[in-house]
């Protein structure tokens, strides 16, 4: 595996990584009758929330990070589904981004001459950024690198983090409405931390927004849009470099 591919895989598992960590989801597309989560305890809310994350079939992930190191995620816009099929961008603090697709098992990695020439310094990551300009890196998820790029289209791991990640002991803090959509909204701090958890009043109680400030200028949000339909397009041929080249 080319050093370029090679930081490709690391660089992508670290951004799966970091965007599990956060806790942010907005903007549930639809509105149904009130589902009565905002009666109950906030541990069952959160309860509640989590099970409908989980048995979300598609989603549409956007984060926005600040405060943040160079190098670490400040911002992904990614849509996923069950079926493997996945489309969006991630960027990164000083340090460009890519274009992710995936459709099936067969993937298309973009990245822009920036996020190449902070992976492979000097002279080799100017050609290699050259070579690459314009260019997707096709591949499928047969191979094992791929499949390192592909977890940042896994709706699993998203799923986990919401199960696993929602550790603040939270309180009721009211209802209001995120982008239209109702919510009841729970609040708390955690390692020095305010933590904001809106979930939605009506139809599934899918988590609307997490929410972290502080310490200093540090901050993450999520949007998440549920129920869109994912359907990633293969770039034209002439645009393609094929992974093991």
């Amino acid at each position: 595996m080319s050093r370029t591919r090679k930081a490709a895989a690391v660089s992508l598992s670290a951004a799966i990584c970091a965007s599990a960590l956060v806790g942010g989801l907005a903007g549930v597309s639809y509105a149904q009758d009130d589902n009565g989560v905002a009666g109950e305890s906030a541990p069952e809310i959160i309860t509640q929330a989590r099970e409908a994350f989980e048995k979300a079939p598609s989603m549409r992930v956007n984060i926005e990070r600040t405060g943040v190191q160079k190098g670490d995620v400040t911002h992904t816009d990614l849509a996923m589904d069950r079926e493997g099929n996945c489309k969006g961008t991630a960027t990164f603090e000083g340090e460009g981004g890519f274009e992710i697709i995936k459709s099936g098992e067969r993937l298309w990695f973009k990245p822009d001459a920036a996020w190449i020439k902070a992976q492979i310094p000097g002279k080799e990551g100017t050609e290699a950024a050259d070579e690459l300009a314009g260019k997707y890196l096709e591949g499928t998820t047969k191979d094992k690198d791929i499949r390192e790029v592909a977890a940042v289209c896994d709706i699993g791991v998203y799923q986990e983090a919401v199960r696993d990640g929602v550790d603040a002991p939270l309180r009721k803090h009211g209802t209001t409405t995120v982008n239209g959509t109702h919510v009841v909204e729970l609040t708390g701090r955690e390692e020095g931390k305010q933590v904001t958890l809106d979930v939605a009043t009506t139809g599934e109680p899918y988590p609307v927004r997490i929410s972290t400030e502080g310490p200093g200028d540090e901050g993450e949000t999520t949007a998440i849009t549920y129920g869109e339909q994912v359907r990633p397009e293969a770039p034209p041929a002439a645009d393609t470099v094929p992974w093991e080249n």
